[in-house]
């Protein structure tokens, strides 16, 4: 997890636009659940429309940025293992059907479903270290304690609200879940254990 934490650096680098590969899009940038608002039919017991919100980090990326963020911070496992390839396939017909209702000729640029999928699962490695970042912070409440402990501290609160010290701010509330705290939480080890196995089956 360590050498994870140290690679994930590499992830959250800003990039040139010309370095993102031919499916650059303005992606979110924190795509999960939490930022996703839900309208309910009259009845509500069904969601009939959604609104994606809090988009203070978006950037320019692959937009499987986004759709692995989404999968491995809001999804199951057993969602996952049973309509991976189906919600992959969905997500590229989506993304295709909306470039084109915009105006923008894909098939000249010979963009189709299969060339949509192939780019898009090379973040399939983000959504490995995001799982492996996320997890801990929503099954251990060691870093949100830590955050809130910080928060009320005023000197620390306002030097978080830069941009320079923002990723400190978190990186050293990050560093409460030590790889005790994880070994003592036998639920989250379970989850972690069953995402790394899944993902490195994705990976082969």
């Amino acid at each position: 997890m360590k050498a994870q934490k140290e690679e994930s650096r590499k992830f959250f680098s800003q990039k040139d636009v010309t370095e993102c590969g031919p499916l650059v899009a303005i992606c979110h940038g924190d795509c999960w659940i939490n930022n996703i608002l839900f309208h309910y039919n009259d009845a509500g017991d069904a969601p009939d429309d959604v609104r994606l919100v809090d988009w203070q980090i978006i950037l320019p990326q692959n937009p499987g940025r986004d759709y692995y963020h989404f999968l491995a911070s809001s999804t199951t496992t057993e969602l996952r293992k049973e309509c991976g390839q189906e919600l992959l396939e969905h997500y590229a017909t989506t993304f295709i059907s909306a470039l084109t209702k915009l105006g923008v000729p894909l098939e000249d640029e010979g963009i189709d479903q299969q060339f949509v999928i192939k780019h898009v699962q090379k973040e399939i490695n983000f959504g490995l270290v995001m799982g492996m970042v996320m997890l801990p912070a929503m099954l251990d409440t060691s870093m949100t304690t830590k955050l809130e402990e910080m928060g009320k501290d005023e000197e620390t609160a306002n030097k978080a609200k830069t941009d320079d010290n923002g990723m400190e701010f978190f990186n050293e509330a990050q560093d409460a879940l030590t790889v005790d705290v994880i070994l003592a939480n036998e639920l989250l080890c379970n989850r972690i254990v069953d995402f790394v196995e899944e993902f490195r089956a994705l990976l082969q």
